[in-house]
Formats: C-alpha cells, structure tokens, sequence
C-alpha cells in the first residue's frame, strides 16, 4: 500500500507539472474574468474527480485519508475540507511571512479551501456509485 501511494504521488506529480507546463506553453490568460472563470471550472471538475475517487474505496494518497476522515468526523466534506486545507494553508503562510513574498497563494486558493467541500458535498448527493455487493465464491 506504501509503494502504491508513492508511486501513485510520484506519477500524480509529474503529470501536474506536465499538464502545467503543456498550458503555459499554449495560453495563459491575462484576463482577471477568464482566471476566474478557469478557476471555477477547475473547482467543479475537481470535485466531481474527488467525489468519484472516494465512493470508488480505492484511496491511496495519505492526504485523500485525511480529508476523508476529516469529511466523515464532521459529518460533511465541507467543513472537513476547510480543516483539512488549513494546515498547508498555515504552513504557506508562515513560508510567506519568513520569506516575504507571496508565491502560489491567491484567489483561487482560498476558492479551493472555502468551495471544494461544499461542491463535493452537492456531487455527492448527485453522482452516486451503487457498490455491487461482493458474493462469496468458494470452490468445491
């Protein structure tokens, strides 16, 4: 299970630095409106790949773990979500305040911290993945 989440985190990692440096060759937009836009868009794809992810069972990243629990513990993913996302938050801040500039903290951060919850929460009610009960096989 270790091996599975390091090699899933490592491969994870590549494709976002892929994927980033594929969009920064294409378009970056310039626009505050289209930023926003794309945030928003991002937010809700984001979810629904979330909600998906945690009724599929199969979760093998600790951070997935901990906003999972976190989600169940508060009885919705949009409290948990805010707890979750507080840590790294936290941590960035602190890194801003020692180093005195702000990098890869915006708008769209505090979006993800204060929306993605509330989004997996509503996909949550609207995707809903029927678990096939499993039957026991024994053979003779």
């Amino acid at each position: 299970m270790i091996i599975k989440s390091m090699a899933l985190t490592f491969v994870f990692g590549i494709f976002i630095d892929l994927f980033v440096h594929l969009h920064h060759i294409m378009y970056v937009p310039e626009n505050l409106w289209i930023r926003c836009l794309y945030s928003l868009i991002g937010l809700n794809l984001m979810a629904v790949a979330v909600c998906i992810y945690f009724q599929s069972g199969s979760i093998y990243l600790p951070s997935d773990y901990l906003l999972k629990a976190f989600g169940k513990r508060m009885n919705n993913y949009t409290v948990g979500t805010m707890i979750c996302t507080s840590m790294p938050l936290s941590i960035s801040i602190l890194i801003i305040l020692f180093q005195h500039h702000i990098t890869g903290l915006g708008i769209s951060t505090f979006l993800f911290m204060f929306g993605i919850g509330f989004l997996i929460d509503l996909y949550n009610r609207w995707i809903v993945i029927d678990k096939v009960p499993q039957q026991n096989m024994y053979s003779a």
